[in-house]
C-alpha cells in the first residue's frame, strides 16, 4: 500500500539529483501521484 503512494515520488526524485530536489520531488510526487502526466 505504501509504496502506491510513494512509489511516483521516487521517480520523480531521480529526475534532477541535487539536495533540494529529491526532497521536493519526492513530496511532489507522493502528493499528486501519476496526475500530473500528460
Amino acid at each position: 500500500m505504501i509504496l502506491a503512494v510513494v512509489g511516483p515520488g521516487i521517480i520523480t526524485s531521480n529526475v534532477d539529483n541535487d539536495a533540494g530536489g529529491i526532497t521536493t520531488y519526492s513530496l511532489a510526487g507522493s502528493e499528486f501521484g501519476l496526475r500530473l502526466l500528460w
